[in-house]
């Protein structure tokens, strides 16, 4: 989880930050999260593949449904995450990220495959926090589509 990441918001003035997105797998989660990518001197670059499984289009009519929003992919560098409601955000965001990307993506990758509606409607309501905890030690693979 070294990607993820909680920054003081004083150090945030001193390195500034750019986009301010929510994250769509947190707002499925019921914990609106605004994701801000860290410019200036930060010590990391390069891909950060936890947050941008965070990032994945959950738009059913978006033909991009189930892929990282491009802004998002590749290499982002470091990230804020903070709560949309103001309140702390914890140390679940962990959970949170490796969660959508060991299930959630493959959950929805298999949901494109069957090119069907129902079967993106059905791996929409597979992203809860009560999975997120079921999840541990388990394979998403147990879902067919």
């Amino acid at each position: 989880m070294d990607k993820v990441m909680t920054v003081i918001p004083s150090r945030v003035l001193k390195i500034g930050i750019i986009n301010d997105d929510l994250s769509p797998i947190s707002q499925l989660l019921g914990i609106p999260l605004r994701a801000s990518k860290i410019t200036g001197d930060t010590k990391g670059n390069g891909n950060n593949p936890l947050t941008s499984f965070m990032m994945l289009i959950t738009d059913l009519d978006d033909p991009n449904w189930g892929k990282v929003l491009a802004e998002w992919d590749g290499e982002i560098g470091d990230v804020m995450f903070v709560r949309d409601d103001g309140k702390e955000l914890g140390r679940d965001i962990g959970e949170w990220a490796q969660f959508a990307m060991s299930w959630v993506y493959y959950i929805f990758r298999k949901a494109r495959r069957s090119g069907t509606r129902k079967a993106k409607q059905r791996a929409i309501k597979l992203v809860t926090l009560e999975n997120v905890k079921e999840s541990e030690g388990t394979s998403p693979r147990q879902f067919s589509f």
